[in-house]
C-alpha cells in the first residue's frame, strides 16, 4: 500500500521568544529523526511565527490561518507548535519524545 506524503510543520516562536530557540531545535531535530526512524513519507518545515504573521511564509493558505487563529487566542504561548497538513498536533510546549513517536506513528 502506498504511503501518502504527510507536510509536518512546525511554528518557531523564537523569533518572539527567544529563550525557546534550544526547546525548538531539539524539537525539530526529534521530528526529523522519528520521522526517519519511523519510515514516514514526509516533508518536514520549520517557520517562525513573525514570518507567518508577515506573510513570509511558505505556508498554504490554511496552514497560514490556523497559525495566526492560535496567536490570536493565545499569543506567543502556543509556541512551539507542530501541524501536519491544517491540524495541530500539539501546542505550548515541546511533547516528550515517547509522546512525539506516539503522535507520529499514528499519522
Amino acid at each position: 500500500m502506498e504511503q501518502t506524503k504527510v507536510e509536518i510543520v512546525m511554528v518557531s516562536g523564537a523569533c518572539c521568544v527567544p529563550s525557546l530557540a534550544k526547546t525548538e531545535q531539539d524539537l525539530e531535530k526529534r521530528i526529523w529523526l522519528t520521522v526517519e526512524e519511523l519510515g514516514l513519507d514526509a516533508e518536514v518545515n520549520a517557520v517562525s511565527l513573525g514570518s507567518v504573521l508577515a506573510g513570509n511564509d511558505s505556508l498554504s493558505k490554511e496552514q497560514s490561518q490556523v497559525i495566526q487563529a492560535l496567536f490570536q487566542k493565545y499569543g506567543t504561548k502556543f509556541a512551539p507548535a507542530v501541524l501536519v497538513d491544517k491540524r495541530v498536533l500539539f501546542a505550548g510546549s515541546a511533547p516528550a519524545p515517547d509522546k512525539l513517536r506516539e503522535i507520529l506513528e499514528a499519522l
